[in-house]
């Protein structure tokens, strides 16, 4: 880090000290029932596999290891990152950052107060359960029970979704059914998460490409009885599509007609907020990030992948740079604190959220994946991922899956197919390269050497708690 004036210092030490004691004095004992993850093993780095895609130099190299044990995906304990109770004493209160609310809350940035992650019954879900319920019985309401983006132009109405008013007038019926939804769309059962589907879910670029992959080789690894076949990347996406997004590979009945295992991935944070997804958890997102099936509060199987959030927010950066969203390379700075940009929750609070839903839903179960284990110890950790999907695999499959999905690998599949073939589509970017780390003034350390003392205290005051928790260092390396 460059050398800043004593003054900014001696503010940053101010700010730092203001927040310690604020999550000394919230803090609360853990809970017996926190959920629960292995710690990261302290073991050096593994080599980097093979960058060669012949199947027989993959196959030749599974029986390079040799689990002993099995690991159970329950072990160890995650601490709680909330801390207690809202400075106020009820919720609701005023607070600075969500250091000051409860388990269950986090700090709106707009009204300054601890807020609920999830309020699990409101007058929204009862209005859209007593409309679909009615619309269930109407046969013109088939065209609209499907992705938004698969709809005729025609029935996507206001906020590219079938309005419900186009919905009335083909099921006049259900017009005092439907009374209380003013904007639609009309969320239907059939669109709902099953118990059975397991979510891929992160803050943005913690690695949840690369588990896709792993989770993809590993699965035609065990499940096709020839040599396995090194999955590509439109493989993946058709084996584990982005839910969230739905466009590109999907089509109406994607979602409601798959058999066998099905895997989605999605940036969503828990939440429970109703269409169309304003003020609440979540801020001014697409109308589908609050829309079933990417509907967080009935998730039932979740493998959650975290990472350093240094890390995660300079190459969260260089992606959007990538994609044209920030253009101004010096903003950095402001970029770190921006809490609404998507998935429209700060990294801390995107974590914080999850293992709220995993303290209070006994029926929801969560495989907390650490990215720097995974890169440490990726035979351990895909152990862990095969018996949370209950895969009956061995060694050799999993260190086909590892070097089917190392850097080397997926950054000769990307020369070869012409780019990642989701941001082909949805972006038209094929120049984008999602495998790498940025260099020069785009390098990780670079970025965060040119953020202030006063931005990195705003920072680590909304996150900072969340980074000790985790067992990550307090400053940017």
């Amino acid at each position: 880090m460059c050398k800043k004036p004593l003054s900014a210092l001696l503010y940053t030490l101010v700010i730092a000290a203001v927040a310690t004691v604020l999550w000394l004095w919230t803090s609360v004992p853990l809970p017996s029932d926190t959920a629960v993850v292995i710690p990261a093993a302290k073991v050096p780095l593994r080599p980097a596999p093979s960058a060669s895609l012949s199947k027989a130099s993959l196959s030749d190299s599974k029986a390079n290891v040799l689990l002993e044990e099995e690991p159970s995906n329950q072990l160890g304990d995650v601490r709680n990152c909330s801390t207690g109770s809202p400075q106020t004493g009820k919720k609701g209160g005023r607070c600075l950052s969500s250091l000051q609310c409860s388990d269950g809350e986090f700090c709106h940035p707009e009204r300054k107060t601890c807020e609920n992650f999830c309020v699990d019954r409101n007058k929204g879900d009862e209005e859209m359960t007593r409309c679909s319920s009615c619309m269930q019985r109407c046969p013109k309401r088939s065209i609209c029970t499907g992705f938004i983006e698969d709809r005729p132009q025609s029935l996507r109405g206001s906020q590219g979704s079938c309005n419900v008013r186009q919905l009335v007038g083909n099921c006049p019926f259900c017009k005092d059914a439907c009374k209380g939804i003013t904007l639609g769309p009309v969320r239907f059962p059939e669109d709902d998460p099953t118990e059975k589907d397991i979510w891929i879910t992160s803050y943005p670029k913690t690695g949840s490409t690369w588990v896709r992959h792993l989770v993809t080789n590993l699965y035609f690894a065990v499940k096709n009885p020839g040599p396995a076949e090194v999955a590509s990347f439109k493989a993946v996406d058709d084996f584990i599509p982005f839910i969230e997004d739905g466009k590109g590979w999907t089509s109406r009945d994607m979602f409601r007609t798959r058999t066998g295992m099905r895997i989605w991935k999605t940036h969503e944070p828990f939440n429970c907020d109703p269409y169309p997804c304003k003020g609440g958890t979540v801020d001014h997102q697409a109308p589908s990030q609050c829309m079933c099936p990417n509907c967080a509060k009935k998730f039932r199987r979740v493998i959650y992948v975290y990472r350093n959030g240094y890390d995660t927010l300079a190459s969260y950066f260089r992606f959007r740079m990538g994609l044209g969203q920030v253009r101004d390379p010096s903003s950095f700075p402001s970029f770190i604190n921006n809490r609404r940009m998507y998935p429209g929750v700060s990294w801390a609070d995107h974590i914080r959220s999850w293992q709220h839903a995993a303290r209070e839903n006994p029926k929801l179960r969560i495989l907390w994946l650490r990215y720097e284990s995974l890169r440490q110890t990726p035979e351990l950790e895909m152990r862990r991922i095969a018996n949370f999907l209950n895969l009956d695999t061995d060694s050799k499959d999993i260190q086909f899956a590892i070097n089917a999905s190392s850097k080397e690998t997926l950054q000769q599949m990307e020369t070869q197919e012409g780019g990642v073939n989701f941001f082909k589509i949805r972006y038209n970017k094929s120049s984008l390269k999602f495998v790498g780390s940025g260099q020069g003034n785009m390098a990780t350390e670079a970025l965060w050497t040119s953020v202030g003392e006063a931005d990195l205290a705003t920072w680590q005051l909304h996150n900072g708690h969340v980074q000790r928790c985790f067992g990550y260092s307090e400053m940017p390396t």
